[in-house]
């Protein structure tokens, strides 16, 4: 079942481009809603670059923090390709995967 309208304002949802991608959004100019549509998986890479592996850092985190490589995957997407776009939107790196950890529920 398809939602119709914005949970957040009760405007009508519609189709449009939102990070390069066709999404269900509100309509409503002062509405920013986004319906993501993230099935609930998430994806972390471990990257190596010149012998060190680079960590990232959130400015909602308490200071010190630093954490991995991290993601939700997309609608259609494999792990792979969602641990690659990840590498890639958050460093502006092409990546290549070289292993696999594991996987943890």
């Amino acid at each position: 079942m398809r939602m119709k309208y914005c949970p957040q304002c009760g405007g009508e949802l519609g189709e449009s481009l939102i990070d390069g991608r066709m999404r269900l959004g509100c309509t409503e100019a002062a509405c920013d809603y986004v319906f993501w549509n993230n099935p609930t998986p998430v994806v972390a890479a471990i990257v190596e670059r010149e012998g060190s592996v680079i960590l990232v850092r959130n400015k909602g985190w308490p200071e010190k923090m630093y954490g991995l490589v991290s993601g939700f995957l997309e609608e259609g997407e494999t792990p792979d390709q969602a641990v690659l776009r990840e590498v890639r939107e958050e460093l502006c790196l092409e990546g290549e995967i070289a292993g696999f950890v594991g996987y943890y529920s």
